[in-house]
């Protein structure tokens, strides 16, 4: 389903671009973005709070099940909440790394 999503706000925005070349680097930019805003680092992140909250469960004398399923409630939360400024942080930092290059 993301990856849905991911090729059709690629597919929108090179539509909406006024030439073929300006088309291609927006579909650049786009796909940058979205690999790195929606896969690198929400796996990244979601992995290390993964592995705290397992840690705590670990310390925690709680049943095998509750201490299986919390850690990913969690995890879900976590991205739920971090998710507008994980994409803040992306563009901010292509807008001084790649954008500069593209235009």
């Amino acid at each position: 389903m993301a990856n849905l999503y991911i090729f059709c706000h690629v597919g929108f925005k090179a539509f909406e671009a006024n030439d073929i070349t300006s088309a291609a680097l927006i579909c650049l930019d786009t796909l940058v973005f979205h690999l790195i805003a929606s896969v690198v680092v929400p796996l990244f992140t979601g992995n290390i709070v993964r592995s705290v909250a397992d840690d705590l469960m670990d310390k925690c004398q709680v049943s095998p099940r509750l201490q299986k399923w919390i850690p990913v409630i969690i995890v879900v939360a976590f991205l739920i909440l971090a998710s507008e400024p994980f994409d803040d942080a992306v563009n901010k930092v292509m807008d001084v790394t790649l954008r500069k290059i593209l235009t």
